[in-house]
């Protein structure tokens, strides 16, 4: 996910422009943890359509670090740039403005109950999300600091 604000990002052939003005974060989802997009065609009273496109997923604990990352970008726009298992690459948000995030979190009422916390990034768009040819870590992410194990530690 990328923070939109400095994101020109406006038709189907894509550019990520100033790209030392952005700030990665890479997701990782092991097996047992699922990240769904969705896309759906709507249409205002006078008929014009338009996208609700979102990214949604959840992680099973909660912990301090994390909610303290999501209480620090309380008005960030955000692009996400997604691979489905099929290797299809997907750049979500963009025109007219990035994803807004969402997020949800509980301790359980007992010892052993689930204690999640749910991320949703949604947005409504002109265009449901643009095909990019392919994703390469090495090009977003050419710092030595990166870790690609999950974790519930960021940098970027």
């Amino acid at each position: 996910m990328v923070d939109a604000d400095a994101v020109s990002f406006l038709s189907s052939n894509a550019e990520l422009i100033p790209l030392e003005d952005l700030v990665f974060y890479e997701f990782i989802f092991p097996k047992q943890l699922a990240c769904v997009a969705s896309f759906q065609r709507q249409t205002t009273g006078n008929g014009a359509a338009f996208w609700l496109t979102s990214v949604s997923f959840s992680l099973p604990h909660i912990n301090n670090q994390i909610l303290q990352w999501v209480a620090d970008s309380p008005n960030t726009e955000w692009l996400a740039i997604a691979e489905d298992y099929n290797g299809n690459v997907r750049a979500l948000g963009g025109a007219p403005g990035g994803l807004a995030l969402s997020f949800d979190g509980n301790t359980g009422a007992r010892p052993g109950d689930a204690n999640p916390m749910n991320f949703a990034l949604s947005a409504e768009q002109i265009q449901p999300y643009t095909a990019l040819g392919a994703y390469e870590n090495d090009e977003l992410f050419t710092s030595g600091e990166f870790d690609y194990s999950f974790d519930f530690s960021f940098t970027s």
